[in-house]
């Protein structure tokens, strides 16, 4: 039935437009998640890196709000860390797990393997972890999949995948900074991803940031896709 839908849509040229009224309304029920929930749910994802050694870092909206509002930006619909692939034990999985997530979704790419984003839930709260990794001796890259250049998403995953595009910031140090009562690792260089991640206008609120502005934004080739993965 959802297949025979979708193509009418299509056909009539309404799928776009549907789709983006109904990720509107659950944007609005997942943002009030966040403003209820979103600092527990932030302490417990952190506590469970802790546990494993690895720091757990804001990056994106959360690192944006911290910094900016002092506070989660209020249309945000949910968390976004990172962490340095190469520092994760084998189980990290399992003690996420354990401490109340429920994992939604893996971005992977399929030529390597290599994990892109993975997407978790807690309280009603989503919460994205950027799998960070070194480009060369002075910048890490942060990986994530675009939208598909027409197809509708579940045709995308099973035929060609995603676009994948690379976020370059400097390489430094991260330090405990207090957001909200609380220390979380955020980069030193914080003013310096912003303005790569949003250009200068960071400290400016703006709704619907076009993303595809940013200076140091890489679309790879058309060779490298991503896939999401549910059945995990």
């Amino acid at each position: 039935m959802r297949k025979l839908i979708v193509k009418i849509l299509e056909k009539l040229g309404l799928y776009r437009f549907a789709v983006k009224y109904v990720n509107r309304l659950e944007h609005y029920k997942m943002a009030r998640a966040v403003r209820k929930h979103g600092l527990d749910t932030l302490i417990s994802m952190d506590e469970a890196f802790t546990e494993m050694g690895v720091k757990m870092f804001l990056i994106y909206g959360t690192l944006l709000g911290a910094y900016r509002d002092h506070a989660f930006i209020p249309y945000d619909f949910d968390l976004d860390v990172g962490v340095m692939a190469d520092t994760l034990p084998q189980n990290y999985q399992s003690v996420i797990l354990q401490h109340g997530f429920r994992l939604l979704c893996q971005n992977y790419v399929k030529e390597n393997g290599s994990v892109l984003i993975e997407a978790y839930e807690k309280n009603g709260v989503g919460i994205d972890i950027y799998f960070t990794r070194s480009v060369n001796d002075e910048t890490y890259g942060i990986y994530s999949p675009r939208k598909h250049e027409y197809k509708e998403w579940r045709s995308a995953n099973e035929t060609d995948g995603f676009p994948v595009e690379c976020q370059i910031v400097d390489k430094c140090e991260f330090v405990r900074s207090n957001f909200l009562g609380h220390d979380f690792y955020m980069p030193e260089k914080v003013t310096d991803w912003l303005r790569d991640m949003y250009t200068e206008t960071y400290m400016t609120p703006i709704k619907n940031f076009d993303d595809t502005t940013t200076k140091r934004r890489v679309i790879f080739p058309v060779s490298f896709r991503s896939y999401r993965n549910y059945e995990l």
